[in-house]
C-alpha cells in the first residue's frame, strides 16, 4: 500500500535530509528578516484595509539550504481574509510550491496573522496546520538517528560471530571473522534507528495595541514519513522560536504594500488565480472573461497585458489572474 503522504501529494520525497541528534523540533527556527517581514505585513495590513484583519503566507529557504531555518515570508496569493479568519486550502499550497520552486524556494511552514488580537491557534489554524504537513512533509522532513538502548546479543561459531536481536531472535546476522578480535567486534555494534519526520512551522503574529502583546505564537506539525506506515501518526506541538541573525536587512514598505493590494481580498471578493495549464484549459472552453491587472503596479503584471487576446495562448507571466463569470 502506498504511503497516505504520497497519495495525498502525488510526489516522491525528494533527497534532502537534515540530519539531527534526537528529535530536535522543539523549536521554529526563523531568520531576523522572516520574524519582521512577517509582523510588518501584519501591520500594513491593518493599516491599508483600514480594520483589524488577518493575513498570511508561507515560511519558505532556499532549495539547497541543508538547515531548517525560515528566510523568508512569502504572502499568500489570492487570499481571501476576515478579521478572525485565513484559510489555507490545499490548491493554495501547490499553486505556492510551484511558483516558489520556480523561485527557487521551499516551503518549510506558513505564517499569518490575528490583527491586533493576541497570538495562538484557532480550530481553523489547526486544520491548516495539517492541511500545510499533508501537503509538505514527503519533502520537507529531517531524517532522525537514535540508538536504541538495547543492544544486540552474539555468540562465537568457529570462525563467525553471530548477532541477533533479543526483539526478535529468528531474524539471525553472521560476521565472519579473520584477523580481529570478536569481542571488541561485539562491542563495537549496535542497534541505530533512523527515521524521516516530515514537518511544518506555524508562525503567528499580531499588531496588538500594546507592544508587550506583540509575541509570535508557535507550533511544529509533524508526522513520520515512510512507506510502511499504517497510522496517521501526525501531531502538532506548541513550541519557542529561535531568530538567526543573517546580516543586515532592509524591508521595503511600499513593496508590501503593493503585495498586499494584489493578493489580498476580502472575504467574497477572491478572484480566481490560474496556473498557466488552467489558463490554457479554461481558453479552450471559452470560459475567460476580460483579464484584470493591477496595472503598473508589479512586473509580472504589465499594463499592456490588458489587451490580451484570450483566444491565444498568453506569453507564461501574462496569464496570472482573471475574473470568473
Amino acid at each position: 500500500m502506498k504511503n497516505l503522504n504520497l497519495l495525498l501529494i502525488g510526489e516522491e520525497p525528494s533527497e534532502r535530509p537534515i540530519v539531527e541528534k534526537g528529535l530536535g523540533l522543539d523549536e521554529v527556527h526563523i531568520s531576523s528578516y522572516a520574524h519582521d517581514k512577517a509582523f510588518k505585513y501584519a501591520e500594513l495590513i491593518i493599516q491599508r484595509k483600514g480594520r483589524s484583519l488577518e493575513v498570511g503566507g508561507f515560511l519558505t529557504t532556499p532549495k539547497e539550504a541543508r538547515d531548517r531555518v525560515a528566510r523568508d515570508a512569502f504572502l499568500a496569493r489570492d487570499q481571501e481574509v476576515t478579521s478572525v479568519s485565513y484559510i489555507l486550502s490545499p490548491q493554495d499550497v501547490k499553486k505556492a510550491k510551484q511558483e516558489l520552486d520556480k523561485m527557487g524556494q521551499r516551503i518549510v511552514g506558513w505564517w499569518h496573522s490575528h490583527g491586533r488580537m493576541r497570538t495562538f491557534h484557532s480550530d481553523i489554524d489547526d486544520k491548516n496546520q495539517m492541511v500545510l504537513l499533508n501537503q509538505i512533509a514527503p519533502s520537507n522532513y529531517s531524517v532522525i538517528r537514535q540508538e536504541e538502548t538495547r543492544g544486540l546479543q552474539s555468540r562465537l561459531e568457529g570462525n563467525s560471530l553471530i548477532f541477533w536481536d533479543p526483539a526478535n531472535p529468528r531474524k539471525v546476522y553472521s560476521l565472519d571473522i579473520k584477523n580481529d578480535n570478536p569481542e571488541l567486534i561485539a562491542k563495537r555494534l549496535r542497534i541505530t534507528k533512523e527515521e524521516q519526520i516530515g514537518f511544518a512551522y506555524s508562525f503567528v503574529v499580531n499588531h496588538h495595541r500594546w507592544l508587550n502583546f506583540r509575541v509570535p505564537y508557535c507550533e511544529i506539525a509533524t508526522r513520520e514519513v515512510c512507506s510502511g506506515c499504517l497510522n496517521d501518526n501526525a501531531k502538532s506541538k506548541t513550541t519557542g522560536y529561535k531568530i538567526f541573525d543573517e546580516g543586515d536587512f532592509e524591508i521595503d514598505e511600499e513593496q508590501l504594500i503593493v503585495e498586499i493590494d494584489e493578493r489580498v481580498h476580502l472575504a467574497g471578493t477572491r478572484r480566481k488565480y490560474f496556473l498557466p495549464e488552467d489558463f490554457e484549459r479554461e481558453r479552450a472552453a471559452g470560459t475567460l472573461t476580460k483579464p484584470e491587472f493591477a496595472l503598473g503596479t508589479s512586473p509580472i503584471y504589465p499594463a499592456h497585458a490588458s489587451n490580451l487576446d484570450l483566444t491565444q495562448s498568453p506569453p507564461i507571466n501574462y496569464a496570472k489572474r482573471y475574473w470568473k463569470k
